[in-house]
């Protein structure tokens, strides 16, 4: 091994301990479900969560819980409203019912390395 690559790999080995690879999931924003009311309990629960979080109080996390039970029930009565209409809506044109089931289904990975 010549001088140029032993220092290329130790220098990968040792910039790889400062700064190594980072796995995120990317969120998906434009969600064709997604309306005004969802997005202020996302915003309360956030909150609720954060102030729970800083004070610790029984009346807090008991608020933070509910603020989030309420967020993930409207969500999935969001999401099975909307894809019920849609698979009835395009259920006999197969092309854009593939697509709704797809997305739906969503096998693809969503997680990005940086």
């Amino acid at each position: 091994m010549d001088f140029s690559a032993a220092f290329f790999e130790i220098f990968l080995i040792e910039s790889d301990k400062v700064a190594p690879y980072k796995s995120m999931n990317i969120r998906e924003d434009n969600v064709p479900w997604m309306n005004e009311d969802y997005i202020s309990l996302i915003h309360e629960a956030k909150a609720t969560a954060q102030r729970a979080k800083r004070t610790k109080q029984a009346e807090d996390i008991m608020t933070a819980n509910l603020a989030r039970n309420r967020r993930n029930i409207l969500r999935d009565i969001m999401k099975k409203h909307y894809f019920t209409n849609e698979i009835e809506e395009n259920k006999f044109k197969s092309k854009k019912l593939w697509k709704v089931l797809n997305s739906l289904l969503s096998t693809k990975s969503k997680k990005s390395h940086i």
